[in-house]
């Protein structure tokens, strides 16, 4: 009888880019990924909070890909007759370029908070959806080990969110000039409190210096404000990223939207002054005001880096 050791094949089992030798060790990697993940996602606040259960939004879901090596790819959009956007997404292995996971997803133009949106908006939303929907299929265990819920922040119904009203707003003790000039109507666009440098619109300075003025008296914004902060700004700035990088940097000293203090979203969302949108979807925009002066923030990022001037 042979003494001859035959040793047994060993079966490798990938987890994206992440190689692993069993069952066992796959579990144990995931872990220790999942700790990971969910201190990034805890710190960089990329969840929202439904009915007191977490929900990760999608760049939190992009953020466990990464570590994986798996990262999206835009398949199709396809716009329907009746206004839906139908949106396909596929997961793309880094080390082979192997699919590892696809998937579609729908904004439909009868959602409450998408109807009457612009096109590019709803587009946008179906490929976000369809992303955060390919790495749930895949993925979701592993942000259920992480401690959040399974399904991403994007796929949940979400409530309607209302701006801040004014009696929930910090009351200074004195006269604050940028929260009495938002309450002002400018019925032209000379101001009528003549000699007040916060008069409606601001110059970029100004609007900066008026922004740290409130900052210091306003209460941490909620998380439903920061959202609605978050979205205006999107819709306003559409696929011009760099541009609203720029602008949220000037005004804030933060180029990521996630590092302003909540603070001063408070202040930003007082500035805005958002107005329900006349199309009767119940959706915010941006007041006019607002609209102007962030049009003059981004001119002035232009003409200081010697491109062409937009228009107003």
């Amino acid at each position: 009888m042979s003494d001859e050791i035959v040793e047994g094949k060993v079966e490798i089992v990938r987890l994206g880019a992440i190689e692993a030798t069993s069952p066992n060790d796959v579990v144990v990697r995931a872990t220790g990924m999942a700790k990971t993940l969910a201190d990034i996602i805890t710190s960089r606040k990329l969840y929202t909070t439904i009915n007191g259960k977490k929900y990760v939004q999608v760049e939190g879901w992009s953020t466990l890909g990464a570590m994986m090596g798996v990262l999206p790819r835009e398949v199709e959009v396809y716009e329907r007759e009746n206004g839906d956007f139908e949106a396909t997404v596929e997961l793309i292995r880094t080390s082979d370029c192997a699919v590892v996971g696809r998937a579609s997803s729908i904004v439909s133009g009868d959602e409450k908070l998408w109807k009457g949106r612009e096109r590019y908006a709803r587009r946008s939303m179906a490929v976000t959806r369809a992303t955060g929907k390919a790495y749930r299929l895949g993925f979701s265990w592993i942000m259920s080990l992480a401690g959040y819920e399974p399904t991403p922040a994007e796929e949940m119904p979400v409530e309607e969110v209302r701006p801040v009203k004014r009696a929930t707003l910090p009351q200074p003790e004195q006269s604050d000039p940028v929260t009495d000039l938002l309450v002002e109507k400018f019925a032209t666009d000379a101001p009528k409190n003549n000699g007040n440098k916060y008069a409606r619109p601001m110059s970029p300075e100004v609007l900066k210096e008026a922004l740290q003025v409130k900052k210091a008296k306003s209460n941490p914004a909620t998380e439903k404000q920061t959202n609605l902060v978050r979205i205006l700004l999107l819709e306003h700035f559409a696929d011009r990223e760099d541009e609203r990088h720029q602008a949220q940097e000037y005004l804030t000293g933060h180029k990521s939207f996630k590092d302003i203090e909540p603070e001063m979203i408070s202040a930003i969302l007082d500035w805005m002054k958002p107005e329900k949108s006349t199309d009767g979807s119940g959706a915010y925009v941006l007041g006019k005001d607002a609209k102007v002066e962030l049009t003059m923030v981004a001119r002035k990022f232009m003409e200081e880096h010697g491109q062409q001037q937009l228009n107003i």
